[in-house]
């Protein structure tokens, strides 16, 4: 999967349900992979169109990338907190 800046194109992001958008940013602020893998796998159990964010997730977690996934955690939780404030 290619590298997107989530900052730059929100509406390309899904729309998680804010309490699960604000787990996956605390396990990115805290830096836990083994539990980021986890709740990729819970994403992608509750909606199957999470498939290719959880894949994401995933691959991001197993390589350790925790700035990235800070980026991706920040920008999931923004979209979230904008779509239940309207």
């Amino acid at each position: 999967m290619e590298d997107v800046n989530p900052a730059s194109d929100k509406s390309a992001l899904p729309l998680l349900p804010s309490d699960e958008s604000e787990t996956l940013w605390r396990l990115a602020r805290i830096g836990n992979m083994a539990q980021i893998r986890e709740h990729a796998d819970h994403l992608e159990s509750l909606d199957p169109r999470h498939a290719p964010l959880a894949s994401r997730l995933r691959s991001l977690a197993e390589t350790y990338q925790s700035k990235k996934l800070l980026i991706l955690a920040e920008a999931l939780r923004l979209r979230s907190r904008d779509a239940s404030a309207t």
